[in-house]
């Protein structure tokens, strides 16, 4: 047997009762209060709130007037019809029908479910929605004996009731709703953040391979370095360690350490391949190496509006760290060849007044040199390396990086033996006694 079709006008109903989520949910506080209310402000035993689904009439709240258990709780759902709800639309609401009524009509399973008499009669109100259609009732029923029931005054009595449901319904709705919005705007914002976090994996990842490939630029123009730029900045990663930086500046500085020998790019070949000691104007030339580095890395930045970058969304994060990045890649480049009592170039600064970076890679850049074969001179065994060190101390060097570098010798030590270079380095161990030649570098 097929199904009666069911009519527009009931499936625009259906549907704005649907919007509310109501129907099958559980027991809620202020639903049941207002049903107490029902029953109290009518002088009835039992007051109900209950809608109209399309094939059953569900109870929301049941309560008696005087607080008391109902016992029908596990009959919400009631499947035969009630012409309180289902005629609504047609009948007169405002009357009492009686129980008898009623029951001739087929709701006395309906009467039996609530626990209420069936000639107490029963009492209802419709919930009429903001498009006008039919929600719902409140209903009360149960007439206290030796009272006359009086369905007008009762009616009068529950409209008001009726009007905090449908208040209690639109806050509800808008609460839920609300939370839906909420919970849609907190997953868009957790989508976000892992976009965004994968956005600044994926430029963190580019940045550091770009810093890198100009790194092994400069130093490909270098036949003497080999992997002196890689160790160098594994040095530095050991010494921000050992003065207690915090990891990620730890790494950061490391990164930028392998730009400190950038603007060699700009020195003739025939003074930066050398083999023998400079002369004094060669010197000279080859100091500019680190200004013409301070330029090239402040360039990588300046130019990016010329060509357009600019337009391109990046992560906030990912742009603070690439000016961080840039900066102290800039100073480092600059200052690496200053010395602690002055005597260094290109500005002659002193003490404190040497950016901690440039004091940093002071120490790993000089202790890699003394530890490398050069075409001008032999490797120094790592000891006579670590004791010149030492021996500079508040000249050369700051006295608390020539402590870190003690701390953390060790370490050195086995970033040496793990990256030395083994066509140029093959003697960089303490067996080495050859005397240096020290270039003017």
């Amino acid at each position: 047997m097929t199904a009666p079709r069911i009519q527009p006008e009931e499936q625009r109903r259906l549907a704005a009762l649907y919007q509310h989520h109501i129907l099958d949910t559980p027991a809620e506080r202020a639903f049941d209060d207002l049903a107490q209310l029902a029953a109290g402000v009518t002088g009835r035993r039992l007051g109900f709130i209950c809608f109209a689904d399309h094939d059953r009439h569900w109870i929301k709240a049941l309560a008696a007037a005087d607080g008391g258990s109902t016992g029908a709780e596990a009959s919400r759902s009631i499947s035969r019809p009630c012409p309180v709800l289902d005629g609504m639309l047609r009948l007169d609401l405002h009357g009492e029908a009686t129980g008898a009524a009623l029951a001739a009509s087929g709701c006395g399973p309906f009467l039996e479910a609530l626990g209420a008499e069936a000639g107490g009669g029963l009492v209802g109100v419709p919930l009429v929605g903001d498009d006008k259609h039919v929600l719902g009732a409140v209903c009360v029923t149960g007439v206290e004996p030796g009272s006359s029931p009086d369905g007008g005054a009762a009616a009068d009595r529950l409209r008001p009731v009726a009007r905090m449901v449908l208040d209690a319904m639109r806050l509800r709705r808008h609460v839920a709703e609300e939370c839906t919005v909420r919970d849609a705007l907190a997953r868009h914002r957790t989508d976000l953040q892992r976009e965004v976090e994968t956005r600044t994996r994926q430029l963190v990842k580019t940045r550091e391979e770009i810093v890198r490939c100009l790194a092994r630029a400069a130093e490909y123009r270098d036949d003497d370095t080999g992997s002196h730029v890689k160790r160098v900045s594994l040095y530095v990663l050991s010494l921000c360690r050992a003065l207690g930086l915090p990891p990620e500046r730890c790494r950061m500085i490391a990164l930028a350490s392998t730009l400190h020998d950038v603007g060699k790019i700009g020195v003739p070949d025939a003074i930066l391949l050398k083999p023998g000691k400079l002369t004094a104007a060669e010197f000279t030339l080859m100091q500019e190496h680190v200004v013409y580095g301070r330029e090239i890395i402040e360039n990588l930045s300046d130019n990016d509006d010329d060509i357009g970058f600019q337009a391109v969304a990046r992560p906030e994060e990912a742009n603070r760290a690439d000016v961080e990045l840039l900066d102290v890649a800039a100073r480092i480049a600059e200052t690496h060849h200053e010395k602690f009592d002055g005597t260094g170039y290109p500005h002659g600064l002193s003490g404190r007044d040497i950016p901690l970076v440039g004091r940093i890679v002071a120490v790993a850049d000089v202790f890699d040199a003394l530890c490398s074969a050069r075409p001008y001179k032999p490797a120094f065994p790592l000891n006579e390396a670590a004791r010149i060190i030492r021996d500079s101390s508040g000249t050369h060097f700051d006295p608390e990086l020539v402590a870190a570098f003690d701390a953390c010798f060790g370490e050195l030590c086995a970033i040496r033996e793990t990256h030395c270079d083994p066509e140029t380095d093959a003697d960089c161990d303490d067996t080495n006694d050859a005397p240096a030649v020290r270039r003017a570098a």
